[in-house]
């Protein structure tokens, strides 16, 4: 079963959360435009978090199914840096770089890029 578990305080939400019991669930989870590139899908059956890419394609984020996976932290917030790069702060004061990344936003529309 897929659930959003977040969502952005926006009127109109892109960056979301999910959860799903299984990996093969993944396939269900919407893409762009229903959701941002950069949205996050935590996978309860390993521990596995993946991350909507630049591609419009659900992959394992680096590094989620380890002793130092994003599953034992919680997110404070994300930002998008100077340099424009997906920044994932914790609230253990870690961060994790997920890349250089391109906005465009028009009426109605939102587009994210990951380089």
């Amino acid at each position: 079963m897929v659930n959003r578990i977040k969502q952005s305080g926006n009127e109109t939400a892109y960056l979301v959360e999910f959860t799903v019991d299984q990996k093969n669930e993944i396939q269900n989870l919407p893409i762009y435009p229903h959701v941002a590139k950069g949205s996050l899908c935590l996978v309860i059956e390993n521990c596995t978090v993946y991350i909507l890419n630049g591609d419009n394609r659900w992959v394992l984020l680096e590094g989620s199914n380890s002793n130092n996976n994003v599953l034992n932290k919680e997110i404070d917030r994300i930002e998008v840096s100077d340099d424009n790069h997906l920044i994932f702060y914790f609230t253990d004061g870690t961060t994790q770089d997920c890349g250089e990344i391109n906005i465009n936003i028009e009426k109605d529309s939102l587009q994210w890029d990951f380089f």
